[in-house]
């Protein structure tokens, strides 16, 4: 019951209309800008796949997929893979497109996107502060926006997103840290095997 209520609190996706946070424009990609050194060989050999097909890529070895069925309204959120001791969480939503976000991507490509998710997870998730600015970046000539949060009283807990588009819709694939263990971390471990993810994705458009 405490996991699932964790889920619901972090994934529970209503559409959020916030204020802007005036990107200059035009944005230039930063080229293979990884951030953080990938885990290739951390990865499953199997797939996810996203509910319309449109995207697919392997989750890390070793996490089992949550069923989120029963936790409503979770309408929008692809899936959800856990470590074994439930401590991080691997989750693909999708971002609706409404023409309101569709107008800022065409402005502001997605820097756009992932104002959206920030604003969603700020209406949310109680102690949100943002701790990296949305940047661009691509990875194999694949474009992606990403940033990082920390939460709870003591902003203890830390997640990273990353939102792209299949040229149609838009995702946000997140590293969520759902409670800190002993010794604390390791999120930077985290955030490495959600790079080796984003490098495995099939779906996403070169630029």
């Amino acid at each position: 019951m405490k996991f699932r209520l964790l889920v619901l609190g972090l994934l529970c996706l209503p559409l959020a209309q916030g204020c802007s946070l005036f990107y200059p424009a035009p944005v230039k990609l930063a080229e293979e800008k990884a951030f953080y050194d990938p885990y290739p060989s951390a990865l499953s050999d199997d797939y996810f796949h996203s509910p319309v097909g449109d995207l697919a890529g392997h989750y890390p070895s070793g996490w089992l997929q949550t069923n989120i069925e029963h936790i409503q309204p979770l309408e929008n959120v692809a899936f959800v893979y856990t470590d074994s001791i439930r401590s991080w969480a691997l989750t693909l939503i999708e971002i609706p497109g409404s023409a309101s976000l569709r107008r800022r991507y065409d402005q502001d490509g997605l820097l756009a996107v992932a104002e959206e998710s920030i604003n969603i997870h700020r209406s949310k998730i109680e102690g949100f502060r943002l701790e990296r600015n949305p940047e661009v970046f691509t990875q194999y000539h694949r474009p992606f926006a990403n940033y990082e949060i920390s939460r709870g009283p003591d902003h203890i807990l830390h997640s990273r997103y990353v939102v792209f588009t299949t040229g149609v819709r838009f995702y946000e694939l997140g590293m969520v840290q759902l409670r800190q263990t002993a010794p604390a971390g390791p999120y930077l471990s985290n955030y490495r095997l959600l790079q080796s993810v984003i490098g495995s994705l099939e779906g996403v458009p070169s630029r």
